[in-house]
């Protein structure tokens, strides 16, 4: 809720008849860029909000590719295990 309120014009959740929020795909890959400039590139939260205004492709790309590397890393970790 935290990050959905700091960026409002990046992460738009619906609400359910309940109440409850329904994210869409599109807002789960915000959040995770969001994620990615506030704790792993530790900008504040209004520079995280200038990177995504100016150059959001550049920070979609490079969250895909930690995600990619990850993947890889835990099936070569998967591998070491079985030799």
């Amino acid at each position: 809720r935290f990050w959905t309120s700091n960026f409002p014009e990046f992460v738009k959740p619906t609400r359910t008849a309940k109440g409850d929020r329904r994210y869409k795909a599109e807002d789960i890959a915000a959040l995770k860029e969001i994620r990615f400039l506030l704790k792993d590139r530790g900008l504040s939260i209004e520079g995280a909000r200038q990177q995504l205004n100016s150059d959001r492709a550049k920070v979609s790309d490079r969250v895909k590719a930690i995600g990619i590397l990850e993947g890889i890393k835990e099936r070569l970790l998967e591998i070491k295990k079985e030799l």
